[in-house]
């Protein structure tokens, strides 16, 4: 009900219908209908929280990480429902980027991201070969050896690799296990050193 015309009425979302009614002098009257749809396509705001940097959780390549939930806000009343692109809450070493989505009543969305970062700061772990006593070559000062590399090399992230450095009666270094040394007479010192993929050494 109201006047003769429908300047500035305010519609809600959905459908609502109108009906005109026309009367006469006499009281005679008739009328008509017709709707008028709203619909809303105005996407929602959303808001991410800022990066994350977290190391990895002790003896594996990932880390478990909690993100918390983005705000957001709608023109229109009803529940948001937030869902991210990146299942569970285990994040791999390295840089993941979540994107978020946020969805309102009438299925408008919006998207923000989030970088989500897993610093390995965790040390291989080494084990060394116990001490050798070998005797020169026949006629010869010194003996060829091959040294027996670290028992125990292992990383949490997997691939790592060998270094190693000679002090004392011989001297020098490598960055592969050797098949074979010259140890001059003497005593000589061999220093393993194994490196992971993050720079963690030991």
């Amino acid at each position: 009900s109201g006047s003769n015309t429908l300047a500035g009425f305010v519609f809600n979302k959905n459908v609502s219908t109108v009906t005109w009614k026309v009367m006469d002098a006499a009281g005679n009257s008739a009328t008509c209908s017709f709707t008028v749809t709203v619909t809303d396509n105005q996407k929602p705001t959303i808001t991410c929280s800022g990066p994350v940097t977290v190391n990895n959780n002790p003896g594996v390549c990932s880390a478990i990480v909690n993100l918390i939930t983005p705000t957001g806000t709608d023109n229109c009343p009803g529940p948001l429902v937030f869902t991210k692109n990146y299942a569970g809450n285990i994040y791999p070493v390295g840089t993941t980027i979540v994107t978020w989505t946020v969805t309102d009543v009438s299925g408008n969305t919006q998207t923000c991201t989030q970088s989500v970062t897993v610093i390995d700061n965790e040390n291989p772990v080494i084990g060394c070969a116990g001490n050798m006593t070998v005797l020169n070559d026949p006629g010869q000062c010194f003996a060829t050896v091959t040294p027996t590399p670290p028992t125990i090399a292992t990383d949490n992230c997997g691939a790592i690799t060998y270094s190693y450095v000679l002090s004392g009666a011989t001297v020098g270094s490598g960055n592969v296990v050797p098949v074979q040394i010259i140890f001059n007479m003497g005593l000589t010192t061999v220093t393993w050193k194994i490196t992971d993929q993050s720079g963690n050494s030991a």
